[in-house]
């Protein structure tokens, strides 16, 4: 819903979802996490929690 609204108010912006490693390597690695990703045009930024580093952006 976020995502929608975004898109009405500030086009111009790009919406990252912010996940940790674990999560990415855990559902987004899988093809139903790859599909989500492709479908909903998800932007994501992967951190590492315990260093409190972004380890890679995904536009």
């Amino acid at each position: 819903m976020y995502k929608n609204i975004m898109a009405e108010q500030q086009h111009e912006r790009v919406l990252y979802l912010a996940i940790p490693r674990d999560t990415y390597k855990g559902i987004f690695s899988e093809p139903l996490g790859q599909l989500m990703i492709a479908k909903e045009g998800l932007c994501l930024f992967v951190f590492d929690p315990k260093k409190e580093l972004i380890e890679q952006w995904i536009p």
